[in-house]
Order: C-alpha cells, then structure tokens, then sequence
C-alpha cells in the first residue's frame, strides 16, 4: 500500500508529449461507449479522449489504487499526455506500459466466442465456465475489479476489458486496466449542465448487473488508506474536481460493502 508523500496535481500545461504513427494504430476493443483512437507504440499503449476526461479518469483511479491493498503489478499505471500522430496534434489522453510483454493477451470475449457461449452470462456461470476451460477460479480476479469499479463508478466494464495473459499452456489474470469510463469521464452522458446527484444517479454498472451493489456478494474487501488518498489530491480544474468527487461518493457508498479503511 503507498506511503508516498507526492500529490497528485491538475495536469496542465506540464503534459507529457508522446509521438505515434498512424501505422502503429490498434483496432479498437469492443465498448458501448464508442471506438476510442488507440496505439502500441515502442512499450507505450497510447489512447486519446473521446467522449471527455478519460485521461483523469484513468490516472486518478490508478493513483488511487496506490493505496489500496492490490499489488502494483496487479493494475496498470496511466499518465496523461499530448498525443502527436505523425507531427500533427491530435489532443490529450494518456498512456500506459506493455503489459503483455512475451505474453498473448486473451480475453473473457474471446474465451465466450471460443466456447459459443453468449455474453449474458451470470457471475456464477462465468466462474464455473472459465475453471473448466482454463482450469483458472476467477473469484479473487473478478470481485477485485467489481469492488474498485463500484466505488470509481466505473460504467463500461465488459467482457473485453477482462483478460488474461497467456504463455505455455498456463494462463493468469492481466492487471486491472481500462478504467477510463470511470468517475463520470464521459461528458456527454453525464453533462457539466446536468446536476451532480442526478448524473451520479443515472451511472449503472456492468458487466453483470445495473447495480453496483448487487453485483457484488460475498467478497473480501478492499483494504483503502483513505486519508492517505484524500490527502494526496491537489486539484482545482473543475473536470479533475469533480472525477474525484464521484470516488469520495462511491467511497462513502460502498464502505463496509466493497472496501474498509486500513
């Protein structure tokens, strides 16, 4: 768990610049929210925004994540950048590391199709499914992402941003990534215009359920230092303040259901 004394702070006119090609560009993953422009570039995956403050998004859940109890290697780091394609300005998003390195990536849609399997699954079945086909309980896995999408409200988790990294016939779940749709980063569904309580209101979860509560049943709790984290934030751009306010709702929610202070 983080005992750093950094801040994490508004990014402003400090981004970092990250250079792709048009060639290095990846075809999207399957998402309801849209098809996001995305690049593996040298051991950078670079994505840019498209519906808001993905980028926020993305860095503030996996600041917060430093003071949980899940293990670094356990979810991917993201910071935000400029994004330049072939010298032209595409605009802001953000960028993690490789992390498939020698692995094949396989996800829980591919492993679905794989079976002829429909995506309405139920936890349940999903779980019994995957110990058959590849002798992995996914228990641990899957409730780890449920407890932290529920508090960053996290409303386009699915079937292809669950995955597992392959190698020699033995498969292991990939860090927690994609956490872009979280904290009400797309501004076209939850408007600046639109109040807070009712936009907050309107976010319904997935994969399984609407609820963010009920997709989640019996499981062991995050552990969160949570006046580490508050502590931690200097913020003051009014995307970035708000990002941050749907964790302290989903916090003060979900206490005692998905996580508990360390």
């Amino acid at each position: 768990m983080c005992m750093q004394k950094r801040k994490l702070r508004d990014v402003k006119e400090e981004l970092n610049v990250v250079h792709v090609s048009r060639r290095e560009r990846l075809v999207s993953r399957f998402s309801s929210k849209g098809n996001q422009i995305k690049w593996r570039s040298g051991d950078k995956f670079v994505k840019l925004n498209c519906l808001g403050y993905e980028n926020i998004a993305e860095t503030l859940v996996s600041w917060f994540l430093h003071f949980t109890n899940i293990k670094e290697e356990d979810y991917v780091d993201y910071f935000s950048c400029m994004i330049y394609e072939d010298g032209k300005r595409l605009g802001i998003g953000c960028y993690s590391y490789d992390f498939v390195k020698e692995y094949e990536e396989i996800t829980i849609k591919d492993l679905l199709n794989a079976g002829l399997r429909s995506f309405s699954i139920s936890y349940d079945d999903l779980r019994e499914f995957l110990i058959d086909e590849i002798k992995l309980d996914i228990k641990n896995y899957i409730d780890r992402i449920l407890c932290v999408d529920s508090i960053v409200r996290n409303d386009d988790r699915h079937f292809d941003n669950i995955s597992f990294l392959y190698k020699d016939g033995v498969y292991k779940p990939a860090p927690i990534f994609d956490n872009g749709s979280s904290c009400m980063s797309d501004t076209f569904s939850y408007p600046f215009e639109v109040d807070f309580d009712i936009n907050y209101s309107s976010i319904q979860a997935k994969p399984f359920r609407a609820d963010f509560k009920s997709q989640i049943g019996y499981v062991d709790r995050l552990l969160v230092d949570y006046d580490g984290f508050i502590n931690s934030i200097q913020f003051d751009a009014q995307e970035s303040i708000r990002a941050l306010e749907v964790i302290k709702r989903g916090l003060a929610e979900m206490e005692g259901i998905s996580w508990e202070r360390s």
